[in-house]
């Protein structure tokens, strides 16, 4: 297996607050996740229970994003039982915001992320490390 994992999914992220308020939407948002990730991940990788991972999580926006804190939840469990077991497995989250107004050009992007940005305003760029 690799040593990390990349994931980009067009946004906006959908915080774990909506679940209260529209339940459909939240589900719908993770749902969306674990099809991305299902879509890249390799056939071929397993994934065990004691393997700890870390996850930087970069919300690339150009209209007002939820809280940065709020986006990780949906994330990390949009992943699950596809890159991890379980999300305990995670001991390190990070979670920054890009507003591309005023950083219209990002360094050294992966080639999916450079397509991605391309393509969309809103985009949610998911990086997991063992």
């Amino acid at each position: 297996m690799a040593d990390h994992f990349e994931l980009v999914v067009q946004g906006p992220p959908v915080p774990v607050r909506a679940a209260k308020k529209n339940a459909r939407r939240y589900q719908e948002w993770v749902r969306t996740v674990h099809a991305g990730a299902l879509q890249v991940w390799p056939t071929q990788a397993a994934i065990t229970p004691s393997q700890r991972v870390e996850v930087a999580i970069t919300n690339y926006f150009t209209a007002a994003p939820p809280d940065i804190d709020n986006i990780i939840t949906p994330i990390l469990d949009g992943l699950e039982n596809v890159v991890y077991l379980d999300d305990s497995q995670v001991y390190r989250v990070t979670s920054t915001k890009v507003d591309l107004k005023l950083a219209p050009i990002v360094a050294n992007p992966s080639p999916e992320l450079a397509e991605a940005l391309l393509q969309y305003n809103e985009v949610i760029h998911v990086q997991v490390i063992w």
